[in-house]
This record gives C-alpha cells, structure tokens and sequence, in this order.
C-alpha cells in the first residue's frame, strides 16, 4: 500500500491555523448534514480518505466514495437517524494540520443503541480538506450489521 498520497508538508503555526481550524469544522457540518455543496467546497476534489478497520468501507476513498460511505452508513440508521448526534470534542489545529475528537451517537434500525469515539487526523492545503486518516475501535464497530457496498 502506498502511503505517499499522505505526505504533506506540515506548515506551522500562523494564520494557517485559523483557516485549517473552520475549513475542518465546516468539514464536519457538511458531512453530517449530508451538505453535499459545502462539502465540495471544503474537501478537495484529489481528497483522499483512509478509515481503519476490516470493513468494505475501511482503507483508501475517494470523495465521492466517502460520500457514498456516509449516505450508507446513514441508511442503517433508524427513522433516517432522527436521533442521530455528532459531537466535535476537539478540533486542535496548528498550521495545515488538524486533530479532530468526536462522539456519534445514533440508533441503528433494529434499535440497537450506538456510540463510539473516533479521531481523525486531517491535512488542508488551499482551503480544502486533502487528507483524512480516521481511527476508532474497531472490535466495538464490527459488532453492528454494516450496510452493503454502495459501489
């Protein structure tokens, strides 16, 4: 696996860190939202997506695959995930680097309760998202039923 696609020079500090900061959490409420319009404006067009785990959802994403992912995964959810919760713990930002903590909370549609912690490391170049690396506990994720591959 070639992990090359992910070397970004980190540039430190400055007002690059307040753009990092909001083009991260715009990010975020695009994605959850489903905002598919500020979601390509914030997310590179070349953004490459790498989500941990054993899942056919886990390893290397386009952006348009990443969309696909999230609509999935939402598809799973009960009443359209009426109940559904994202919470940005943190966003710890420095230059063209971000750190991001969250908590989902949802109810799949057998009404199993989910929770789960997750931190994704993200890079910005240009006032976009170009890099997204997502870890979580993937012993507790695979004890759900995952949707099908979308594509």
């Amino acid at each position: 696996m070639n992990m090359d696609r992910f070397v970004v020079t980190h540039e430190a500090g400055g007002e690059q860190t307040e753009v990092t900061r909001k083009v991260v959490t715009d990010f975020f409420r695009a994605l959850v939202d489903g905002d598919y319009e500020l979601f390509e404006r914030v997310a590179s067009p070349d953004m490459r997506q790498w989500v941990a785990g054993d899942f056919w959802w886990s390893g290397f994403h386009t952006l348009e695959e990443a969309k696909a992912v999230r609509d999935a995964w939402f598809s799973g959810l009960k009443d359209d995930g009426a109940d559904f919760k994202f919470e940005l713990l943190s966003v710890l930002a420095d230059g063209n680097r971000a750190s991001v903590e969250n908590r989902i909370t949802a109810t799949w549609k057998d009404g199993q309760p989910y929770e789960s912690l997750c931190h994704i490391g993200l890079d910005v170049a240009d006032g976009k998202v170009i890099g997204y690396r997502e870890y979580f506990d993937t012993a507790y994720e695979a004890r759900f039923h995952q949707s099908e591959k979308p594509y």
